[in-house]
């Protein structure tokens, strides 16, 4: 049975929701949800209304007490103060409210009327300014998220980052902007065991005393502002198992860590010596270092049966002391990108999840024992100057594979053949290879694929229409091969349902792009720009043997490229909204459409380099375009060119499209001739969140385009 509220706690709820704004669209979350519509007074009856059955709301079952409350993605904007109602429900534990947008308020310092909280989520809703000293009034607070906060853009601040973990979980304080330090005292938050306030370097002052009863686990402190020497306390941590990174002078003794050790972007030079006593060390973090020369036999010899993450990235090692490198039977992630790293592939271990060698001097084979990685979910061995056959088993040696990178390499001979039912696959780059033959048609088998990227090799195929069956598949690029014929019309609808990138430029098609394809390939057409996402890792270095490892390849600066030659279609005047229109580069031929004058927003035009011929249309926007858009083609004349025209009228030559392109679009910038191709697509403009796969944004990293290219001073 439901309980009944109190009266004055209803009355507080209802005097938030009218004192808040709802705006729907001021987060872009498809998520959101106004949950505080469905507060009414029944009746306009305040005393009937019973609070404890609204959404968002959780009372007591006994007492008939708020004690939590969770408006998080509630599209809730406005401003939160020392009289906001919220802070009158003393009963509260849970207060989460989270994804909403409150103005870039401050934490008020009522907040310390609710001294029963255990739970407090502001994270990503634009809260900034000094975090209240009020908080160590909370001794039951275990749980402060105040992440992402970061994400609004404030002229004239840095972005800084702090993170504050507590029991329970994890992102306590993550990335707070605009964050200004106050005097706490540690030791007022008596439950505390993670303190983590990396990358903070508006953070300042001196590291408190620690108490001997103090139950800290984790302490990151590397990259803030923090001065002076390292306390002697800290040997009082008797529970820390993980110590991330110091700024500070003076000596540590690391005997009092036992199972994790972080100290990446600390300037290190040298492989650390302490190592050699670290005897069940699980998590090893030395990235983003200077650390330079061999990594030492005596490491991988050490009792690192226990190590299950290895993270040595963006460091100068040049190699290993010692060949074959056998890595520790346990090893879960090993990240070694970004080093002068050379010679062969280190062995990979039973249960290695992670194997992430990129962009170092690697050489050699992949080796055919890599069939017995059971556990491999991401394989990134690109660029490096590896060579030889890739192994047939990489088709299908497990069903977890889910990343295979090996881009930018010297691989020859064909792409193994026989990908089979019930694979993993998400993401396949095989780029800038050497690889011959024809596309496998067992990728058919690779349901789950979203990123096939095949491009500059030596691939001789035809367009390979059949991949139109994988539903999931966002990007296909097969730029710079040896396909040939026709693009023939597809024969179903619903083709190639997801795709947002396709790239065929700089191969041997003929024929004209049917325009059936843009009629079917509906998710270029409309972009929900509100729900985008990226390849991310969500591993974290202290946590990550109990966490599930989630990609997403979403993010994407939408393009299209293919080789085209005929005409241009005079139905590309419907895309109204366009921007940019490049279709330099390729062999289209025929008048340039009078249509496109209709393009009101064209700020960007080029046909340079093509075979059109008869007058430049004139008006509106087509008055602002330089001579530049129209070199390389003998055929056209008329304004901005000094070449006339025998006649000034235009042509009202019919399209030759069978098929018209009138559709709804919502594209921003629609691009059509990149290198020798024809380019149709989107850029969002995302700036993009990568760490683990730089490989992302070597192709998509779009650059916004310059607004006056192509347009007169």
């Amino acid at each position: 049975m439901q309980p009944l509220c109190h009266d004055d706690e209803r009355s507080t709820l209802f005097q938030f929701k009218e004192s808040i704004s709802i705006e729907k669209y001021v987060f872009y979350n498809p998520f959101c949800c106004p949950k505080v519509e469905s507060w009414k007074l029944e009746g306009g009856n305040s005393s009937s209304a019973n609070c404890c059955s609204w959404d968002g709301v959780k009372c007591d079952e006994e007492t008939g007490h708020v004690i939590k409350l969770d408006l998080s993605s509630s599209c809730l904007y406005g401003s939160i103060n020392s009289t906001t109602t919220l802070f009158h429900l003393v009963h509260l534990q849970w207060l989460i409210l989270a994804y909403n947008h409150f103005n870039h308020s401050e934490i008020p310092a009522t907040i310390n009327n609710l001294s029963r909280l255990s739970h407090l989520n502001l994270s990503y809703s634009a809260i900034s300014g000094q975090i209240p000293p009020q908080l160590i009034d909370l001794p039951n607070l275990v749980s402060l998220d105040l992440s992402d906060n970061n994400f609004i853009d404030i002229p004239g601040n840095e972005t800084r980052y702090l993170e504050l973990r507590e029991p329970s979980l994890q992102n306590l304080i993550d990335k707070l902007t605009n964050l200004e330090v106050v005097n706490y005292k540690v030791n007022f938050l008596p439950n505390l065991s993670i303190l983590k306030l990396s990358g903070n370097i508006n953070l300042t002052g001196y590291l408190p005393e620690f108490e001997k009863s103090s139950p800290i686990t984790v302490l990151a402190i590397g990259s803030c502002g923090f001065s002076g020497t390292i306390p002697s306390s800290l040997a009082n941590l008797t529970k820390l198992v993980s110590l991330d990174g110091y700024n500070f002078s003076g000596q540590i003794s690391y005997s009092i860590l036992d199972q994790s050790i972080g100290l990446r972007s600390c300037n290190l030079s040298n492989f650390p010596n302490f190592l050699r006593n670290q005897d069940f060390l699980r998590v090893l973090d030395l990235s983003s270092n200077n650390i330079t020369g061999k990594i030492l036999v005596w490491f991988l010899n050490v009792r690192t049966d226990s190590l299950l993450y290895l993270n040595l990235s963006h460091n100068l090692f040049t190699g290993f002391e010692q060949h074959p490198i056998v890595l520790p039977q346990y090893l879960f992630t090993f990240d070694l990108r970004f080093n002068k790293l050379q010679g062969p592939l280190p062995v990979q271990s039973w249960f290695m999840s992670k194997y992430l060698v990129s962009n170092n001097k690697l050489t050699g084979e992949i080796s055919p024992l890599i069939y017995k990685s059971k556990h491999l979910y991401a394989l990134d061995l690109s660029n490096n100057n590896l060579s030889g056959v890739l192994p047939q088993c990489l088709a299908n040696f497990n069903d977890a594979l889910s990343i295979l990178a090996l881009q930018s390499n010297e691989f020859h001979g064909s792409i193994p053949q026989t990908f089979m039912n019930g694979n993993n696959l998400k993401m396949i780059d095989l780029s800038n290879n050497h690889l011959q033959g024809r596309i496998p048609r067992s990728l058919v088998n690779c349901t789950n694929l979203e990123y096939l990227h095949l491009g500059n090799n030596q691939i001789t195929d035809i367009f390979p229409s059949w991949l139109g069956t994988l539903r999931e598949l966002k990007v296909l690029i097969l730029k710079s091969n040896r396909l040939y014929g026709e693009i023939k019309e597809p024969e179903k609808n619903f083709e190639f349902p997801k795709l947002q990138v396709i790239d065929l430029s700089h191969n041997m098609f003929r024929g004209e792009l049917p325009s059936k394809h843009f009629q079917s390939w509906n998710a270029m057409k409309v972009v929900n720009g509100s729900h985008l996402s990226y390849m991310h890792d969500e591993i974290q270095p202290t946590r990550f043997y109990v966490q599930v490892v989630s990609y997403d390849i979403s993010n994407y600066a939408y393009l299209m490229t293919i080789s085209n030659k005929g005409h241009i279609p005079s139905s590309l005047g419907n895309l109204t909204a366009l921007e940019s229109l490049d279709l330099s580069n390729n062999r289209l031929s025929g008048e340039i459409p009078q249509q496109l004058v209709e393009i009101t927003f064209l700020e960007v035009f080029n046909v340079s380099y093509n075979h059109p011929t008869g007058l430049i249309p004139q008006g509106k926007q087509f008055d602002t375009f330089e001579n530049s858009s129209y070199h390389g083609n003998l055929g056209l004349c008329g304004k901005p060119l000094s070449k006339q025209c025998e006649t000034s009228k235009p042509s009202k030559k019919e399209d030759e499209d069978s098929e018209s392109l009138i559709f709804v679009f919502d594209w921003k910038t629609v691009l059509i001739g990149f290198a020798s191709g024809l380019i149709v697509g989107v850029v969002l403009g995302q700036e993009f969140y990568i760490r683990n796969h730089e490989w992302l944004v070597k192709f998509f990293r779009v650059k916004n385009m310059k607004r006056k290219r192509g347009r007169k001073n």
